[in-house]
């Protein structure tokens, strides 16, 4: 019976320090999302508008010999960049993405396509280095404190690669699985393909009495 009751109090007293660790990581975690969320806010009209700058250039024919405008004829090799974080107790956020990768390989490899996998966070890179899965391409330790220069390095590897012919060990197009945050309650899991760009078609300014319609780029 004592034997008994010394196993309980032990588990008692870990399930008692794993909540204050717990507690104390939601503390951490609830003090650095401000600061993110306003990162992601000021970050968010200059990608609007320079898709939309870019959308509007390959929408009037005007030809430039640009990666970010060229659409490529041979699609047989597509990147993969998968978005994750570092480190867990994040409910399924990396899970989500995986999976999300996992669908999105099988539906290219569908279409005779081989995808070429880019991997942004150590759960990703764990998660394929167990499996001995094949990649072109890590970076980890970089959730935490996201830098202009690495997203800028990742870019201009991604941009480099499409610009590369197929033959040569480049590829067609290029996807990223991501999580997109909406609020502390809602979080979507997104696949887009960001090479070549996808092309929008919409009104610029509105048809109201009285509107101006917004200059072109």
């Amino acid at each position: 019976m004592g034997a008994q009751l010394r196993a309980i109090r032990a588990r008692i007293r870990s399930v008692t320090s794993t909540a204050k660790i717990t507690r104390a990581q939601e503390l951490i975690a609830s003090s650095r999302i401000p600061r993110a969320r306003q990162r992601l806010d000021s970050a968010r009209p200059y990608a609007t508008e320079i898709t939309r700058a870019a959308s509007i250039l390959v929408s009037h024919g005007i030809h430039l010999d640009h990666a970010l405008l060229n659409l490529k004829p041979d699609t047989s090799r597509v990147a993969v960049l998968l978005m994750s974080s570092d480190r867990g107790f994040c409910g399924g956020f990396n899970n989500n993405v995986l999976r999300r990768g996992d669908a999105l390989a099988a539906l290219l490899r569908e279409q005779d396509k081989e995808p070429v996998f880019y991997l942004s966070g150590r759960k990703a890179v764990d998660f394929y280095r167990f499996r001995h899965r094949r990649t072109e391409r890590e970076w980890v330790g970089l959730s935490d404190h996201p830098t202009y220069d690495v997203a800028a390095e990742i870019g201009q590897t991604l941009v480099e690669a499409f610009d590369t012919p197929t033959r040569e060990g480049g590829v067609g197009e290029v996807h990223v699985v991501f999580t997109e945050f909406g609020s502390m309650l809602t979080q979507e899991t997104r696949v887009h393909r960001i090479l070549p760009l996808e092309i929008e078609e919409r009104e610029i300014g509105g048809r109201a009495e009285g509107s101006v319609s917004a200059p072109l780029p």
